[in-house]
């Protein structure tokens, strides 16, 4: 063998060997680490994307719950003044706002010392939405009106998919001595 060709054949070698560690140090140092980034970056994506779409949701929760917490800090609870049906009747028809059609049921009333409990009972129609937000006023509102059992079921009514019929049975307090509780609506 010639001394030309042993020096090419060894400088072919040299080049190939040279040629493999870097190829095997491109891969293993930048590609495969680039590789296990970018899937990386697209799960990051998608978990991005599911918190955005979370994000746009918290304005509307947000200005819902400090409505329901002004409602809460500014109308303390009272105690009805007496128990006749006009004080309670006129507070179930305020809490209404005019949106559920509902029917008024008395059940009775019973005394518990300085105390009174009124028993009775309120079905009707409504869109699911007002009939929360009745609720949501009967709950929240300043005279003591505590809801006991709430049945909601949907009507068969097929041009308002949203409407629901709801029965509720509650109980209200109100005061028996001769303070003066003044209602707050």
């Amino acid at each position: 063998m010639s001394y030309s060709l042993r020096n090419t054949i060894l400088l072919a070698v040299t080049l190939l060997l040279f040629l493999m560690i870097g190829g095997s140090w491109l891969y293993f140092g930048y590609y495969s680490p680039l590789a296990q980034k970018t899937t990386q970056f697209e799960r990051q994506e998608v978990q991005l994307a599911s918190l955005q779409s979370e994000a746009q949701r918290f304005p509307e929760t947000f200005e819902m719950y400090n409505e329901l917490n002004y409602k809460l800090e500014h109308f303390p609870k009272t105690f009805f003044p007496d128990h006749r049906l006009a004080h309670l009747y006129d507070y179930m028809r305020l809490a209404d706002r005019g949106s559920v059609f509902m029917n008024f049921d008395y059940a009775d009333s019973t005394s518990h010392g300085e105390y009174g409990r009124i028993r009775f009972n309120v079905d009707g129609v409504a869109d699911y939405r007002q009939v929360r937000d009745f609720i949501y006023t009967i709950e929240g509102s300043g005279p003591i009106v505590r809801i006991n059992n709430l049945q909601i079921r949907p009507t068969s009514n097929a041009e308002n998919l949203n409407e629901v019929g709801f029965r509720m049975q509650l109980e209200s307090f109100y005061s028996r001595t001769d303070r003066e509780v003044e209602p707050q609506f």
